[in-house]
This record gives C-alpha cells, sequence and structure tokens, in this order.
C-alpha cells in the first residue's frame, strides 16, 4: 500500500492488452454458495501441437521410436521364395541353450517360447499389420510386394515396437530375424535385424482462456494476464470483539477477496500406453497469506464439464506447496473410452493432451493490492515402459523421461526454458487514507494498515 492510485491506474490499463477480462464469476456455476466461479472451460480445447524434436540421435528402422510404425523389407531371388518373419531376444536363445538355427540345420520352430508373438502382449513387438498373414509364418505369400526393379522379390511386413534396452548390458540383443525358403524347402537363408529404440517422449505446456484456446505458450514472449478475482463478499460488523476466528477483535469489515480458476494444457507425445506426470506450481504472493492452492487434471474430453477432474496431490504443504504429483493418464483416455494401463494404446496422430486447472482462494487476509503474482506451473514426465501393469511399477524407467526438444537430454523441471510457463494475476486498485486527512476508515480483514 505504497504506491499511489493514479500510478496503479495508468499500470493496470497498460497491460489490459492480452489479457483476460475482470473475474471468472458467473460461468458455470456449481450451485454452491460462495463458489461461483468458472470450473470448466467453455469448450474442449484442442491439443497444441508437440514441438518436434532436434539434435537427437539417429532414429531409423534399426533405432526406432516406440509407436511408430516401420516397414522392413528384404529381396530374395526367386517370386515361390517364402520369408518367415519373428523376433526373438538372443540372450534369451542363449539362456535356453538354443540358437537361430541349430546344428541339424532347424530354424527355431514357430512354436519356441522365446519367440515374441506379435500381438502386443510379448515385451518387444507392439503391433504387426496384417499380423495373421505376415508373421512368424512358414509362407508368407500374402506379404509379398512386387518384382523389383533389379528383378529380385520384394518381400515386407510393417510394425511398431514397445521400448525396451536393446542393449548388451541390458541383456538383450532383439533381433528381427527373416528366414527365407524356396518354395521346395531346398535351400535356405537368413538376415537379422538388431533393434535398439530411441525414446522420443515430449511435454508440450500452454495457457487456456475461460473460452478453452491456447492464449500463451513457452514461446510468448509475455506471460498471459489474468484480473484478479473481484471481491466475493463484503459484510460490516458494527459491533466490537473477535468476528472470527482468523480475525482481529476490532475489525469492522469482513471481506472475502474471491477465488482465481486458471488453467493450463500440456501435450505429451511419442509415448505407448500412458505416462505418469509430476507437476511443479508455485504463487508468488510475496510473503502473504492465501487460502489455498488446490490443482486438478482431466482429459481434454473432459476438461469442458463439471466431472472427470482427478485429484493432484500435494506432497509437500498442505496449501501453498511446489510440489505435486498424480495418478498416470492413459493414452488416447477420453470420457467415452477411458482406456486401461498396460492395454498398449496409442495417441491418435501421435499425442494428446490434459488439462490442469489450479484454483487460488484468497480468502479473508489476501488483498492482492500490492503487485503482479505469478503462478508458476511446470510438468516432468516418465513415459510407460512396459515392465508391468500398474502405476506402481510401469513408470520407473528414468531413460523415459520427457525429452528437451532443443537437445534431446531428459527434461526433469527445467525452469521456463522448457517445460514451463507463467501465469499472471493483476492486482486489485490499491486503496489508503487520503494524505493528511483526519478520518481514518474502518479496518477490514487484509488490510495492511
Amino acid at each position: 500500500m505504497k504506491k499511489q492510485i493514479l500510478i496503479l491506474t495508468v499500470f493496470v490499463a497498460a497491460i489490459l492488452v492480452g489479457m483476460n477480462s475482470y473475474g471468472q464469476t458467473n460461468a458455470h456455476y456449481d450451485g454452491t454458495a460462495g463458489n461461483g466461479y468458472l470450473q470448466y472451460l467453455d469448450k474442449v480445447p484442442d491439443c497444441i501441437a508437440p514441438t518436434p524434436l532436434s539434435n537427437c540421435d539417429l532414429v531409423d528402422e534399426l533405432h526406432p521410436n516406440p509407436g511408430v510404425e516401420y516397414t522392413y523389407i528384404v529381396n530374395t531371388t526367386n517370386a515361390t521364395d517364402d520369408v518367415r518373419w519373428f523376433v526373438v531376444n538372443n540372450f534369451d536363445l542363449i539362456d535356453d541353450s538354443q540358437q537361430l538355427v541349430d546344428n541339424n540345420n532347424q530354424i527355431l520352430p514357430r512354436t519356441d517360447d522365446d519367440i515374441d508373438p506379435g500381438d502386443g502382449n510379448g515385451s518387444y513387438i507392439l503391433s504387426v499389420i496384417d499380423r495373421a498373414t505376415t508373421y512368424n509364418l512358414d509362407a508368407d505369400g500374402a506379404t509379398t510386394a512386387g518384382i523389383t526393379s533389379d528383378g529380385t522379390i520384394a518381400h515386407s511386413i510393417t510394425m511398431s515396437w514397445k521400448y525396451f534396452s536393446g542393449l548388451t548390458t541390458a541383456n538383450e540383443a532383439i533381433l528381427l530375424v527373416a528366414y527365407v525358403e524356396s518354395e521346395d524347402r531346398c535351400n535356405d537363408n537368413i538376415v537379422v535385424y538388431r533393434i535398439i529404440p530411441q525414446p522420443a517422449f515430449t511435454l508440450d505446456v500452454a495457457v487456456l482462456s475461460q473460452s478453452g484456446d491456447s492464449v500463451a505458450d513457452r514461446t510468448s514472449t509475455e506471460p498471459y494476464f489474468e484480473c484478479v478475482s473481484p471481491i466475493e463478499s463484503a459484510i460490516y460488523n458494527p459491533g466490537t470483539g473477535t468476528i472470527g476466528p482468523d480475525i482481529t477483535p476490532g475489525d469492522s469489515l469482513i471481506v472475502d477477496y474471491g477465488e482465481n480458476w486458471v488453467y493450463f494444457m500440456v501435450t505429451a507425445a511419442n509415448y505407448v500406453d500412458s505416462w505418469l506426470p509430476n507437476f511443479f506450481i508455485e504463487y508468488n504472493s510475496g510473503g502473504n497469506d492465501y487460502e489455498a492452492l488446490v490443482a486438478e487434471w482431466a482429459y481434454a474430453a473432459d476438461a469442458a464439464a463439471g466431472t472427470g477432474w482427478n485429484t493432484i496431490s500435494n506432497w509437500a504443504d498442505s496449501t501453498q506447496a511446489t510440489g505435486y504429483e498424480s495418478t498416470a493418464v492413459i493414452a488416447a483416455a477420453s470420457a467415452a473410452a477411458a482406456g486401461t494401463i498396460g492395454a498398449g494404446a496409442i495417441p491418435t496422430g501421435g499425442h494428446d493432451c490434459i488439462v490442469v486447472r489450479v484454483r487460488l482462494d484468497w480468502g479473508t487476509q489476501y488483498e492482492h493490492d500490492d503487485a503482479v503474482r505469478s503462478i508458476h506451473f511446470e510438468v516432468d514426465g516418465l513415459a510407460y515402459d512396459g515392465a508391468g501393469t500398474t502405476a506402481a511399477d510401469g513408470y520407473e524407467n528414468p531413460v523415459l523421461g520427457d525429452l528437451h526438444d532443443g537437445d534431446c537430454t531428459i527434461d526433469r523441471f527445467g525452469g521456463l526454458t522448457h517445460d514451463g510457463i507463467l501465469y499472471n494475476i493483476t492486482p486489485r486498485p490499491e486503496v489508503e487514507n487520503a494524505v493528511g486527512g483526519a478520518v481514518d476508515t474502518e479496518l477490514k480483514t487484509g488490510d495492511e494498515q
């Protein structure tokens, strides 16, 4: 309360451009007394596009991104040749005293337990296109791709991979085998591809307006501004004495300074099945005490409704902490199709998004008239690694953390240059006694006098 009203008025007028209008009240009112605030968006928001990775290690058919389809082709000499495709971990063969072709000239049987079934229930393959006619068959007539320019016959298989290490240090040498036989089974040959997946999981954040539109992201030059909530109630008490558990005896005007509900979007890309988020949410109150900070998330399809919101647990302090964590986010999930952890779903188009809403309750003690204050929002995440079927054991692989788009390093909580963004709350007009005035205004809750 040290600035003049004129200065404050000019300052507020200067930042109205690009700022949400006064309030967030009287929209989607939930019927609870004193809680007539915007509790959800006006519409289902569109996901912001993921930022492409750059300066990453090579990604190709031998170093695939999980969940992306790749086509593998071998050319053979005769039109009648057959190719049997299958996937196996060579370390499993060693453990079982087996090999791809044994000393009796016998290829690994189709029914061998070490072969990935190819239906998504194994450890390596997520899916195979037309699996019934292309994978682990003695004859592959349905997979021939036609005669090539040099007269050979092209045989192909199209598939996507789960994430796995693929490295010798993890006892993994994952081989896509193409075993070729002539039609009369008189001649054979074999080639293998060693597969080592490359993670590509990314997160992007943006600020959403009440209408559900993205109004600022990490590339924005200025933070998005929201007006502080209008006063929710002001009740004058002409008596003296204690008028509330937190009110000093003698106060006369009980003011509830309202609430702000603000919204963020998180787009996740290049992952399979699900991901586990952690959030950093901090409000810079300047040392002032406010009532509560509460955060929840919802799938985009649920963000325009009052139901479907999931609690984001606060793991440090019950009201004003900075660390928050949540339950797993299921890929391609919506109100109509919730999905199941471990089902191996892939987001449509390679990415999907969630909405995080943050409720700031100013209560009766924080007038919020001193300065612009910011909500600092960040997100970190781990992609599902396929090692388990519950949230307890499927999100423990640090290699599957979200990557920074500039250098492909693991992001963690990297500040505003990574997956973070600011949301500013502008102050209400500062009111104080006229300079030299002989009569003081009545004291009120939250007053700094």
